[in-house]
């Protein structure tokens, strides 16, 4: 009805026609206020957000004043990496493109630092590992880093490496001088006592120990497990001492120098009694007493008094003791000059300038044969005889003495003391 009035009415279609346009434009006006609306909440927003980095700005630059030229020239670049001018419409995005970018760097750095870490630590062990005295002050720790540095430092500076020649030659000359001079000393050393005692075995022979039957001494060679130990890493380091070597070979000669070194010092690791075991040659060798007989075969073998009896042990003392002071006080066995300062001769015959030798319990369990052989022994040596022995002696021993003393003691208090020579008793 409506329409067939307005198609009828020319005049009141057009009208109908404007009210449709005026609609039309008032809801697109309405659209246009509802997107300005947002694009004005969107920029509310967005300057809050402006405002709110401007604060966290302001906060932090007030806790860091000062923040170096590099790092703002480089947070630059990387700012220009993002746009080519921060905008309050790109603030906001430039912000958090910057944030992952630092934070995908800061990551990068940090596996960087873990691996930097990792194979400091392994430098370090390895250090300590070839170097194991340093342990005592250093520790493959990053908290040890600057210690390391600092040592690392002075060894530059000590420029080692230029005295690298100085070192294999001191090396090789020290080696040769003294390690082997100490190794021949020790390896010649039983000769040497087998040498010494040639003249204390023919001292022996100035008196038969037995009928038709002369003590001779022995030596074996019997060194302990301490000295064999010592000898063995001595060779090592004195072996090829002469040949042209590397210097890592030489480093190794130098290691095993030094634990040689060490075994020659007295610690808690090596107490005096072990360095005497592998130093004191005379602990090297044993000693046997053997009887040689008149037609050269030989008779009993001692190596100690040990299941002799008691005049059989004092028998084989004295024999020896005899010997060895005819060695050490008549010169027997230096060289002639040396030999005249250490005898006098009196009524043509040769005696020991200091040849008193004071024997307490005398011959006290010795027989009466043996008593006059050993005196005998004595007196041919030369020697000034001071006995004291029980008067069960007296007679035995009366030929060889020129006076006697004679104490008592009767109340176990007080002792008296008789002077008497035998020529006149």
């Amino acid at each position: 009805m409506v329409d067939e009035l307005t198609d009828s009415n020319p005049e009141l279609k057009t009208l109908q026609d404007q009210r449709d346009r005026v609609v039309f434009e008032q809801e697109k006006l309405k659209q246009q206020e509802d997107e300005a609306r947002d694009v004005l909440g969107g920029l509310r927003r967005e300057l809050r957000q402006a405002e709110e980095l401007i604060a966290q700005l302001e906060e932090r630059q007030k806790i860091n004043k000062s923040v170096p030229e590099e790092v703002v020239q480089r947070l630059n670049e990387l700012v220009g990496t993002f746009t080519r001018k921060i905008r309050a419409d790109n603030v906001v995005d430039v912000q958090k493109k910057m944030l992952d970018a630092l934070n995908s760097a800061q990551q990068a750095l940090a596996r960087q630092l873990h691996e930097q870490e990792r194979k400091t630590a392994q430098v370090m062990l390895e250090f300590l590992q070839q170097w194991p005295e340093r342990r005592g002050d250093l520790f493959p720790e990053q908290e040890y880093r600057g210690d390391f540095i600092a040592l690392l430092h002075r060894l530059e500076n000590d420029d080692l490496p230029a005295f690298e020649a100085r070192f294999l030659e001191l090396l090789r000359s020290q080696t040769q001088n003294n390690l082997n001079r100490l190794l021949l000393q020790i390896q010649r050393a039983t000769q040497a006592i087998r040498d010494g005692i040639e003249p204390i075995n023919a001292s022996l022979m100035a008196a038969e120990f037995e009928p038709d039957t002369h003590l001779q001494i022995e030596v074996r060679e019997s060194q302990p497990a301490e000295a064999r130990e010592f000898m063995a890493k001595l060779k090592e380091v004195v072996d090829g001492v002469l040949n042209d070597e590397s210097t890592l070979a030489s480093e190794e000669r130098f290691l095993k120098l030094r634990a040689v070194i060490e075994m020659l010092k007295i610690t808690d690791e090596t107490p005096e009694r072990i360095y005497r075991l592998r130093l004191d040659t005379r602990k090297h060798v044993t000693f046997l007493g053997v009887e040689h007989n008149a037609d050269g075969t030989r008779g009993a073998v001692y190596d100690s008094a040990q299941g002799l009896s008691g005049g059989q042990a004092q028998k084989l003392v004295f024999f020896c003791l005899a010997a060895a002071l005819r060695y050490q006080l008549t010169g027997a066995g230096l060289s002639t000059s040396r030999a005249k300062n250490c005898t006098i001769e009196h009524d043509g015959k040769q005696f020991s300038r200091f040849g008193t030798v004071i024997l307490d319990e005398a011959f006290d369990r010795a027989d009466s044969q043996f008593t006059r052989r050993g005196m005998d022994v004595f007196n041919e040596f030369g020697f000034h005889m001071v006995l004291a022995t029980p008067e069960k002696m007296l007679q035995t021993i009366q030929d060889y003495i020129g006076g006697a003393a004679v104490v008592q003691c009767f109340d176990r208090k007080h002792s008296t003391l008789a002077l008497l020579e035998i020529e006149d008793a």
